[in-house]
């Protein structure tokens, strides 16, 4: 509806004196802006949601610095033993290559760490993507919370 006026407006066909016409337009417009007046106000009351949300925040999660230093640390050792693993492969592969060329080659050795790479690859995907299940429940019911409420701020209705 909205970018239908304004076609109109740019393209100058709403100028005329059809007044059952520009009735019409007027009272749709004011439909419009009824509906729309809850997002307008919504987006009045944003710093103040704002700061209630970062103060829960803070309550639900004080010591956030010292679990992000935990987490960050922890992340930091499985990067840590991850790429040791792989030198300790590439050594051995090496090892092996030096001391038996007849019986093992360097293709012999790259599909051995292709298929360790991609395998724990793989596996390292498959279990980061699983959640705990008894969080992921109340995040869901958190987020069906939210969408079911009822707002307070409802202008069409006395």
């Amino acid at each position: 509806f909205q970018a239908e006026m304004e076609m109109k407006l740019y393209l100058g066909e709403d100028e005329g004196d059809n007044s059952l016409e520009t009735n019409v337009l007027s009272s749709a417009l004011c439909v419009e802006t009824l509906v729309n007046m809850r997002t307008v106000a919504a987006l009045c009351l944003e710093n103040a949601q704002h700061c209630i949300f970062v103060d829960l925040i803070d309550k639900e999660a004080p010591g956030l610095l010292k679990a992000s230093v935990k987490h960050g640390s922890m992340a930091g050792a499985g990067m840590f033993i991850q790429n040791w693993g792989i030198a300790l492969m590439f050594w051995w592969g090496g090892y092996l290559i030096d001391l038996y060329p007849q019986t093992y080659s360097f293709k012999d050795f790259n599909i051995a760490m292709f298929a360790l790479l991609f395998g724990m690859s793989g596996f390292a995907s498959a279990t980061q993507g699983a959640a705990d299940r008894e969080k992921a429940i109340i995040a869901v019911d958190r987020i069906f919370d939210i969408l079911e409420r009822k707002s307070a701020i409802d202008p069409l209705t006395d």
